[in-house]
């Protein structure tokens, strides 16, 4: 099993992780970049490394683009 890369707690990636886990619905790309002021391109950058990450790792949640925006769901696995 692949692990999940370890994060700098300054990370733009680990900041995306947090505002995904206290949204209860999609969020753009553009408001998550906004809200961590980086680049609209920037943010769907890292967005899709982190959804290959968890897929890659087989995580027990996955993200997802749904709505015009990110989720994060639980693995269909485990529902």
């Amino acid at each position: 099993m692949n692990d999940l890369e370890a994060l700098n707690p300054l990370s733009p990636k680990g900041a995306l992780e947090a505002l995904l886990l206290v949204s209860s619905d999609p969020v753009s790309a553009s408001t998550l970049a906004q809200a961590l002021d980086i680049t609209p391109g920037e943010a769907a950058s890292l967005l899709a490394e982190l959804k290959v990450e968890y897929e890659e790792a087989n995580r027990g949640f996955q993200l997802r683009e749904v709505a015009g925006g990110w989720r994060l769901f639980t693995h269909p696995a485990y529902h």
